[in-house]
């Protein structure tokens, strides 16, 4: 009689550890992430996964690591945890993905994820990747244990699912998060239709330019000095010659935003500070009252960017300035004026150069 007791309460006993078993499983809800990558990388991917899983109510538990431990080396996973992924970011134009099913232990997801565009860009990817294996297999996941095989039958050998997401699957990526900057260093030559009765005028300058985010009509903002040096019309009865220093503030709008071409377009002003002084041609002649004039500027611009690597970008600028206050110098002889020197009241000008990403939040666009 006690044999038979002590035999109904272990199959009790075991019923009760298979229902536990159960609920376990039934209640994971955690995504183990380990990324290995610098801190900056990883809160980036945290973000995005943390964003993407939220909305299915999956939790994610990131831990940021300096390399990816083998296999052997893993541990068992917690309780809790429904999928494990390790993500590894430190190699700059590729990242590299493993996923594995914690209630079977065994991988599902081997790939690699080649950079597009930016790196912000490259981190969206792999978010992606990530949730689609995932929802993946938790859509395939059965409700219920499987039944136990019949006794003699042997066991059907069943091969773990490789979860490869279709194009389909992988949504396009999205843009960096409003309120990341930028700030990059700009260097440039200019030709600008200057006065009348010149030639081109050239010059050159350095800017900066400060970017507030990614995507449609997000701010940017524009400032750069430039130098044209000494020009003029050698046909003149008085050799004149002109030299002009300009400053400029441009706030601007992206219109159009790619992983490979920017285009932008600005408007404001600043001013332009204009010296005269006799030329070669002129010896013994001088002036009589103060030739160096500052003027009043307003500017629109039209800028377009294509990035040739990370954080290093060409561009092309169209302006055309507008002279508030314009001047016309002239020499006067006896009842006689000559006109010398006299800039336009509208300047369109092109530039061309270069600029580089020298600081900022989330990466180069």
């Amino acid at each position: 009689m006690s044999l038979v007791v002590a035999l109904v309460a272990f199959v009790a006993a075991a019923s009760r550890d298979a229902r536990a078993d159960a609920s376990t499983v039934a209640t994971r809800r955690v995504i183990d992430v380990v990324i290995a990558g610098t801190a900056e990388d990883a809160a980036l991917v945290k973000d995005s996964l943390g964003e993407l899983f939220h909305r299915v109510g999956l939790e994610t538990r990131i831990t940021t690591t300096d390399r990816i431990a083998a296999e052997h080396e893993r541990g068992e996973p917690s309780a809790d945890t429904l999928v494990r992924v390790w993500i590894d970011v430190r190699a700059e134009d590729i990242a590299t993905i493993e996923l594995s099913d914690a209630r079977a232990d065994r991988p599902l997801l081997r790939r690699s994820v080649p950079r597009e565009g930016s790196r912000a860009v490259l981190f969206e990817d792999v978010a992606h990747v990530v949730q689609a294996a995932t929802e993946s297999l938790i859509a395939d996941a059965p409700s219920s244990p499987p039944p136990p095989a019949t006794a003699g039958a042997p066991p059907i050998a069943t091969p773990p699912p490789v979860l490869r997401p279709t194009p389909a699957e992988r949504p396009t990526p999205i843009p960096v998060t409003p309120g990341r900057w930028n700030v990059g260093l700009a260097t440039f030559v200019s030709g600008t239709s200057y006065a009348r009765d010149t030639r081109l005028v050239f010059g050159a300058g350095v800017g900066a330019r400060l970017d507030f985010g990614r995507g449609p009509w997000r701010p940017a903002f524009w400032i750069f000095g430039e130098y044209r040096p000494p020009f003029g019309d050698d046909m003149q009865s008085v050799d004149v010659r002109t030299s002009v220093w300009s400053l400029r503030a441009l706030p601007a709008l992206q219109l159009v935003d790619t992983p490979r071409f920017l285009l932008e377009i600005a408007a404001g002003g600043g001013f332009d500070v204009v010296s005269l002084s006799p030329g070669k041609n002129s010896a013994g002649a001088h002036f009589e009252r103060d030739t160096t004039n500052a003027s009043p500027i307003l500017t629109g611009a039209l800028v377009a960017h294509v990035t040739l690597a990370q954080s290093f970008r060409v561009f092309a600028l169209a302006m055309v300035d507008g002279d508030v206050t314009p001047r016309r110098y002239v020499v006067a002889e006896g009842s006689t004026h000559t006109t010398i020197f006299e800039p336009l009241a509208v300047r369109p000008g092109v530039a061309l150069g270069f600029s580089f990403d020298v600081a900022g939040s989330g990466g180069a666009p």
